[in-house]
C-alpha cells in the first residue's frame, strides 16, 4: 500500500511498500508533472517537492478518484490537503492511470475555449510552420509583418495536424480547435504551463557572443548523465524558446539558449523558462544600437535572473569588465575566469 499526500505547503509525502525504490522514484519523477525533486525522510517515507499547487488541484484529485475506484481512496482533511491511498502499486494499476490523468491539458494551458475535438487526445508536436506538421501535431498560426499564419490552417491539417489554436472562428468538427485571444501569447502560455508542470531542470545560456558554443558544450557534458534537450539553431527568442520547451518529452534537463534585442525581452524569456542555472558568457557591443550603451546591455542580460528562484546559480565570466561588477546576493554567483578573483580559475590554456 502506498500513501500520497499532496499538501498546500508545496510538498508531497510518499509512504511506500515498493520493491525497487529507485524504479519507483524514477517513474514518479518522470511522469507526475507537479513533482520537482525528492528527499529521503526515513527509510519508508519520501518527500517530493512539487512545482505548482493551484485551486484546480482538488478537481484533478476528485477526477482521479472517480476513475480509479475501487483501487484508490481519497480522504480530504482540509481545503488544501489530500490523502491518497494506493493499492497494488507494484502492479502499476493506479499509478498508470494517474500518469495519464495528469497529462498537459492544452485548453487549460492556453486559457482558451475548446471549440471542437476531444481535449484528452494526445498532442506530441508543436509548430508555427504548416509545412512542418506531422500526425498528432498542433499548428500555432502566428501573425507576422508580411503574413498571417491563419491563412495556412487548412494546409496544416492536410499535412497531419490534429489540433490548432486560433484567434479566428474556424470550423473543423473532427479536429481539436481552441479559440484564443492571441496565438502568440498562447504559445508562450503553453510553454510556461509545461515548464511549470514537468520535473525538469533548466539551464539558460545568454551573452553577447558565445551563446551557441557554450550551449553546445553544456549539452555535450550534461547529456553524459542526464537525458537532455537543447535549443536547436537560432530558436532563442520569444517564438523559438517556447517551441523548444514544447519539444519536451521525458527529458531531465533543458539547455536553452536565450537571446534578446531590447530591454524586458530577456525578462519575459526567463519568466517562461525559469532557469535553475543561468550562464552569461560576456557583455559586448552586440545590440548597442537598440540598447544605447553597454550598461543597458548588461542590464538586459541580467534579466535572465528574473525567473530564477532565490539561491539559484548564476555563472558569469569574471574576465569580462562589465560582469566583474555584478553583485546579486540573492543568487549563488559563480565567477569563472583566468584572474585570481574567479571562484573557478582557468590556467595552462593552450590554443591549437
Amino acid at each position: 500500500e502506498c500513501m500520497l499526500v499532496v499538501s498546500g505547503d508545496k510538498h508531497a509525502y510518499i509512504s511506500k511498500n515498493f520493491e525497487d525504490k529507485k524504479d519507483f522514484i524514477s517513474l514518479f519523477m518522470k511522469n507526475v508533472q507537479f513533482v520537482e525533486s525528492y528527499d529521503d525522510i526515513e527509510d519508508d517515507i519520501l518527500k517530493f517537492s512539487i512545482a505548482s499547487f493551484d485551486d484546480q488541484m482538488e478537481q484533478r484529485i476528485e477526477k482521479i478518484q472517480k476513475q480509479l475506484k475501487p483501487h484508490l481512496k481519497l480522504v480530504t482533511t482540509g481545503n488544501v490537503w489530500f490523502d491518497i491511498f494506493y493499492k497494488d502499486v507494484n502492479k502499476g494499476t493506479t499509478l498508470t492511470h494517474l500518469l495519464e490523468i495528469l497529462k498537459i491539458n492544452p485548453e487549460e494551458a492556453t486559457q482558451g475555449i475548446l471549440v471542437s475535438g476531444n481535449k484528452d487526445d494526445e498532442i506530441n508536436f508543436f509548430s508555427q510552420d504548416s509545412r512542418q506538421m506531422t500526425n498528432g501535431g498542433m499548428y500555432i498560426p502566428l501573425k507576422g509583418e508580411r503574413f498571417d499564419g491563419h491563412n495556412f490552417i487548412e494546409s496544416a491539417f492536410q499535412t497531419g495536424a490534429q489540433a490548432i489554436i486560433s484567434e479566428k472562428d474556424v470550423n473543423y468538427e473532427d479536429k481539436i480547435v481552441i479559440k484564443v485571444k492571441d496565438t502568440y501569447q498562447a504559445l508562450k502560455d503553453m510553454a510556461s504551463y509545461l515548464r511549470n508542470h514537468r520535473p525538469v531542470k533548466v539551464v539558460g545560456v545568454t551573452g553577447s557572443v558565445g551563446k551557441t558554443s557554450t550551449r553546445d558544450m553544456v549539452y555535450s557534458v550534461v547529456k553524459q548523465k542526464y537525458k537532455t534537450l537543447k535549443t536547436e539553431g537560432n530558436y532563442n527568442n520569444e517564438i523559438g524558446l517556447p517551441l523548444t520547451i514544447l519539444r519536451y518529452h521525458d527529458e531531465e534537463v533543458l539547455v536553452l539558449e536565450m537571446g534578446m534585442n531590447h530591454l524586458q525581452e530577456m525578462s519575459r524569456l526567463s519568466m517562461i523558462a525559469r532557469p535553475d542555472i543561468a550562464c552569461i558568457t560576456n557583455v559586448g557591443t552586440a545590440h548597442i544600437g537598440e540598447l544605447g550603451s553597454r550598461e543597458n546591455i548588461l542590464k538586459a542580460k541580467l534579466e535572465i535572473t528574473d525567473g530564477m528562484k532565490e539561491g539559484s546559480t548564476l555563472i558569469i565570466n569574471q574576465d569580462n569588465d562589465m560582469l566583474q561588477i555584478v553583485k546579486l546576493p540573492h543568487l549563488n554567483v559563480v565567477r569563472v575566469g583566468k584572474g585570481k578573483e574567479a571562484s573557478i580559475q582557468a590556467s595552462h590554456i593552450v590554443l591549437e
